[in-house]
């Protein structure tokens, strides 16, 4: 049986999708939160922004 690339990313996707759907727990991070367990300040991280400290590529 021959598989084409189109159908293995098919299958890879759907395993993908079926993985999370089975180990979502539900539960959720607020972004605030998980700035603040790295450290990261949102005023702070505007500022930086704002100044030209950090650009998209």
């Amino acid at each position: 049986m021959v598989v084409s690339l189109c159908d293995r990313e098919t299958l890879r996707d759907v395993v993908l999708v079926m993985t999370r759907m089975v180990t979502d727990s539900g539960n959720r991070t607020e972004l605030d939160d998980a700035m603040e367990a790295f450290g990261i300040n949102r005023d702070e991280l505007e500022s930086e922004i704002r100044s030209g400290l950090h650009t998209l590529p």
